[in-house]
């Protein structure tokens, strides 16, 4: 969990059949509600830190279990709410838009042998978006101990004895 990615992911081979698997994380939602919106539907999960533990930068894991047989394949990713992520996409997309508008611009200019002062917003938004970036990064490592909570309480739903392997990212 310490990469460059955003958002973590996580493969987990499962020597539970996935019914069986699906049964653990219904239990435990069942038995356990910490008020921040935990919920299972299908084969999809979302898991959170509780309630009174919850901060702008709390992560939560997402999972997915897949059928493989007489085990199962739990792919996870970790990640900040959906308010959250969506607004730095948005400021990701929008600020890489408006640096492609500045190096049509610019290019325009160029062309038509004005001055390029447009140009000057290609470099501006990569700066920014190096800003936002560094943003991210320095949030998820506000929320790494969270993260670790959340890695530990998945293996305590599901049992460490039945967690085969486990390889983080390429999921």
């Amino acid at each position: 969990m310490s990469g460059l990615e955003l958002r973590p992911r996580f493969k987990w081979h499962v020597n539970l059949e996935q019914p069986a698997l699906v049964e653990r994380f219904s239990k435990y939602l069942k038995n356990n509600n910490n008020g921040c919106g935990e919920e299972m539907v299908g084969q999809h999960l979302t898991l959170c830190v509780p309630a009174e533990e919850h901060h702008y930068w709390s992560p939560q894991l997402s999972l997915e279990i897949i059928a493989e047989g007489e085990r199962s394949l739990l792919k996870g990713h970790f990640g900040p709410r959906p308010a959250v992520w969506t607004m730095f996409m948005f400021f990701y997309m929008g600020i890489g838009f408006s640096g492609l508008i500045g190096l049509f611009w610019g290019l325009s200019q160029w062309s038509l042998k004005q001055p390029a002062w447009a140009l000057w917003i290609v470099p501006v938004a990569i700066l920014l978006e190096l800003v936002f970036y560094l943003i991210a990064q320095g949030g998820k490592r506000l929320a790494h101990s969270q993260m670790v909570q959340l890695q530990n309480q998945l293996t305590e739903i599901i049992g460490r004895e039945y967690i085969e392997t486990w390889k983080e990212k390429d999921a």
